[in-house]
């Protein structure tokens, strides 16, 4: 029972906001970025050629800890067709890629889409904006599936495509944990997530071994790039108190151009603090944005790294100052000028 009430304590802690309100002073190291071509501070441009599908991470759903619904309403008033599945949030991830391939299906069969819009012609794929675990959802669609000639392009934001270390701890922790618990857990976590407790569907066990770093390889080995669709990543940086880690800039490949000075640093939420020794791998101080290493985040393309933690990447906590609804208006309109 002490390892469950302890996997309560994390799996809650990323789910909301901390018991005591940060302030958000212009002092406190929390980041918004600079204008630079990669963000820039108008976002403006042409709608994409394919709807967008917007994959939200585990513990999270369509209304909470993902995109959030302030994203879906800035993507439609500029003119993308967009879709905003809640998939299974404790589930594997070749679960929730089942879920989403509903999503995909609905966007291809001409269905109208979150801003109610109706295509005049059904459309030949879809563009995949994932966060976290959705970009494991996303890469399963498209290989174990066989999606990838009905997916565009894959961006993925902070997915821990090399595993994280958090999820292997709790596996330690709850090895001894009987399966019920474990759904019971789960389904109480959910309960935030969901009015639908039919959507839960939860195997948190299940869950957290696709997300652990012991389960990586034997993932990327099952899910390859598809030559057919377009992959690239960003990662989340932001460091405990604000402190710049010699570390950073090397892992992001000097990617830092959404950072207002090279030396600046997001400062961690308080809930993340503690998870985030376990994702650095303790001393080692590996960069890592409180849930999910750089290094990990990084596949396909990678673009570089955003003054952002986990939770601040989606403004799923009320205290946050990077601008995560300019951040994927931007993401879009870089998409519709790809041509995709």
């Amino acid at each position: 029972m002490r390892h469950l009430a302890a996997l309560a304590f994390f799996l809650s802690a990323c789910a909301v906001a901390p018991a005591a309100p940060e302030t958000s002073s212009a002092g406190d190291g929390k980041l918004d970025s600079p204008d630079s071509t990669d963000n820039p501070r108008e976002p403006d441009g042409l709608p994409t050629q394919y709807p967008l599908v917007l994959v939200h991470g585990f513990n999270a759903s369509a209304e909470k800890n993902g995109f959030g619904p302030e994203v879906v309403e800035a993507l439609c008033a500029d003119g993308h067709a967009v879709f905003a599945p809640s998939l299974p949030p404790f589930a594997s991830a070749e679960t929730r890629a089942a879920a989403l391939a509903k999503a995909i299906d609905s966007a291809l069969a001409g269905d109208a889409d979150a801003c109610g819009v109706v295509p005049a012609e059904r459309p030949r794929k879809v563009n995949l904006i994932a966060h976290s675990m959705g970009g494991l959802d996303s890469r399963a669609v498209i290989s174990t599936l066989g999606y990838g000639d009905r997916v565009a392009s894959l961006t993925t934001l902070s997915t821990p495509h090399r595993g994280s270390a958090f999820a292997d701890m709790l596996l330690g922790l709850t090895a001894n944990v009987d399966d019920d618990a474990m759904s019971a857990l789960a389904t109480w976590l959910g309960r935030p997530l969901t009015t639908d407790a039919t959507q839960l569907a939860p195997d948190l066990r299940a869950a957290l071994t696709s997300l652990a770093e012991q389960h990586a390889d034997a993932f990327n080995t099952q899910n390859p790039n598809d030559t057919r669709v377009r992959y690239e990543s960003w990662a989340g940086l932001s460091n405990v108190a604000g402190v710049l880690n010699p570390q950073d800039a090397p892992a992001c490949e000097y990617k830092l151009a959404l950072f207002p000075t090279p030396t600046a640093r997001h400062t961690m939420s308080i809930a993340l603090k503690p998870i985030a020794y376990i994702v650095a791998h303790r001393f080692d101080l590996r960069p890592n944005d409180g849930l999910v290493q750089v290094s990990s985040a990084k596949w396909g393309t990678f673009r570089g790294c955003v003054p952002a933690d986990h939770a601040d990447e989606v403004g799923a906590f009320p205290v946050h100052k990077f601008d995560h609804v300019r951040f994927m208006r931007n993401r879009a309109f870089d998409l519709a000028a790809r041509g995709y």
